[in-house]
């Protein structure tokens, strides 16, 4: 089982769906298909290297795609960190200390506080390439990360 294979089998439905879409993404960015019309079409290769190649095209798009995914994660984190914090702070100009949506207790004491935060934090610091962390420092579009990643 591919790592890929794995995360997805280890995820809820709806990140599925979102990782999902970012191999489709990836697909896409990286010419999958053009790239399986082609290797069908070579007759110079063997029935194996032509696997070889194949797999090693699905690897690069799933190391893509979850490149990508880690990414949009950590944009969810940031992004909803902020979006807590600023609702604290408008329900604190409302001099209103705490509310509770559900079982979310939105205030600056709650444990969600700084959860976007520390997630982010947490999931920044499992990546390993330097150049892949500034890119998330910069937020930069995901088009401008798949571009790099085919440039190696």
């Amino acid at each position: 089982m591919s790592i890929y294979q794995d995360l997805q089998k280890q995820l809820p439905r709806e990140l599925k769906k979102s990782l999902s879409s970012l191999r489709g993404y990836a697909n896409d960015k990286l010419g999958f298909f053009e790239f399986k019309t082609q290797l069908n079409e070579r007759f110079d290769l063997t029935k194996i290297e032509r696997r070889k190649h194949f797999d090693a095209k699905v690897a690069e798009v799933d190391h893509l795609a979850i490149i990508l995914f880690t990414y949009a994660l950590y944009l969810n984190f940031t992004n909803g960190d902020k979006a807590i914090k600023n609702a604290v702070s408008m329900f604190e100009e409302l001099e209103i200390r705490s509310v509770k949506i559900g079982a979310l207790e939105l205030s600056r004491n709650s444990k969600y506080y700084n959860m976007g935060k520390m997630l982010a934090e947490e999931l920044f610091q499992s990546v390993q390439n330097a150049d892949l962390k500034a890119m998330f420092v910069e937020r930069v579009p995901f088009h401008i990360i798949a571009d790099r990643f085919q440039r190696g």
